[in-house]
Formats: structure tokens, C-alpha cells, sequence
């Protein structure tokens, strides 16, 4: 999360820095060097963390809610590529990088909910 690029505001970036200092969101990069992929690992402390309307945080015992998400990865690839640290690729989980109007129809579906996963994968560090 960096505090220049599209789409960054003041006060996106002070919330994504409050976000990274209270250990609400923290991600993980696994590099395969032969390999032309890195999966991101990323954990959401939802209680408490995720604010589902105006000064109303989720819980756990809140009933499962639906909540639009979205997520930017970037890189540079090399340094040489990213004159004054900025980034070289964007890519969205959801919607895409280039368009001007906002991007409110441009979501993922994240459903919060405090019951346990039933498939929850051995080795999934979440």
C-alpha cells in the first residue's frame, strides 16, 4: 500500500496505514523463482476491523454480512523499472485498474460471517 498512485487519496492512505499498524490486514508474498507466479496470502482481522456502515464495526456476533471487496497488486518487476518507487503493474482482484468513474459496481462479494469454515485447508495460515 503506497501512498501515491491512481486511485489514492489522503485518507485512503492514512486508513491503509492504520489498517497495516493495528494488525488488521497483513499479506504474505510466496516468490517461485522458476516459476512465472506469486500467490499473496492475505489475512483480514474482521472484528472490529471491517466497518459495515457508519461507525458500526463487524463482529463476531453480528449475522453473516455481505460486504463488495476488492484488492490492488502491484509490482515493479526491477528497480530500474520504477523510477521514484512507483509501481509498474497493477492488477484488481475485482474490477479493472484503467477506468476514470469510480469503481463502485467494480467489487468482489466477501461474506462476513463468524461460524467456522468446514473446508478449511490444512495448510492455509488464515
Amino acid at each position: 500500500m503506497l501512498p501515491h498512485g491512481p486511485n489514492r487519496t489522503e485518507e485512503n492512505w492514512l486508513n491503509n496505514r492504520r489498517w497495516i499498524e493495528d494488525d488488521i490486514i497483513e499479506a504474505r508474498t510466496l516468490i517461485y523463482p522458476d516459476e512465472d507466479r506469486y500467490p499473496v496470502e492475505l489475512r483480514l482481522r474482521l472484528e472490529d476491523g471491517v466497518e459495515i456502515a457508519e461507525d458500526v464495526y463487524w463482529s463476531l456476533d453480528k449475522p453473516d454480512t455481505a460486504a463488495g471487496f476488492n484488492l490492488s497488486i502491484g509490482d515493479v518487476d526491477e528497480a530500474r523499472h520504477s523510477p521514484g518507487g512507483l509501481l509498474r503493474h497493477e492488477t484488481w482482484w475485482a474490477g479493472k485498474r484503467d477506468r476514470l468513474e469510480p469503481r463502485n459496481k467494480q467489487w468482489g462479494l466477501l461474506i462476513l460471517s463468524g461460524k467456522g469454515s468446514p473446508n478449511k485447508r490444512a495448510d492455509c495460515r488464515c
